[in-house]
């Protein structure tokens, strides 16, 4: 009978000596597995259209008006005004990588669509940090010289907005 125990005890040892070895196999399988999905040669890059944000703005601006209308809700032609107009003033002005264009249609598009940063990133293939960094700096630009471009109405004029009672509850004339 000891005879049997011992082998038993001997047999459990053993399995348990696999096991743990299988274990330790696994482990050290998902590790390197992991190792290898995180190396720089399999990421993907996640911008890939074919054409950059310089010449998506270039087909918008060069296409039918009213393509370029929808995307910037402005006709093309005051576009490059308002583009020559904000570098001519110092607002904008070309960089190595983007354009005065590009920088005034990131803000356009932004502002006049709603659109969330990651839809302007996919539109024009720039990263999120660039999007949200030109955004900032051309609303700041703008603020800057915002005196500029806005006049104060002058009180002499009538007040087209309050004239109906339609808009009464929500423009008060105040003397």
């Amino acid at each position: 009978m000891e005879s049997t125990c011992s082998d038993s005890s001997t047999d459990s040892t053993m399995i348990q000596d696999q096991l743990e070895d299988s274990i330790d196999q696994y482990i050290s399988n998902e590790v390197n597995s992991l190792d290898s999905k995180m190396t720089s040669s399999s990421r993907t890059p996640m911008y890939t259209r074919p054409f950059t944000g310089h010449e998506y703005v270039i087909d918008f601006l060069n296409g039918h008006s009213g393509r370029a209308k929808q995307a910037f809700c402005i006709e093309p032609r005051h576009f490059l005004a308002l583009v020559k107009l904000f570098e001519d003033n110092g607002v904008l002005c070309s960089t190595r990588n983007m354009t005065s264009a590009e920088q005034l249609a990131i803000f356009l598009k932004i502002v006049s669509h709603c659109d969330a940063v990651r839809e302007v990133c996919e539109l024009l293939q720039y990263s999120n940090e660039t999007i949200s960094r030109v955004f900032n700096k051309v609303l700041d630009e703008i603020y800057n010289v915002s005196s500029l471009f806005i006049k104060p109405r002058n009180s002499s004029e009538p007040d087209r907005f309050i004239v109906g009672s339609r808009y009464d509850p929500v423009f008060k004339v105040r003397k």
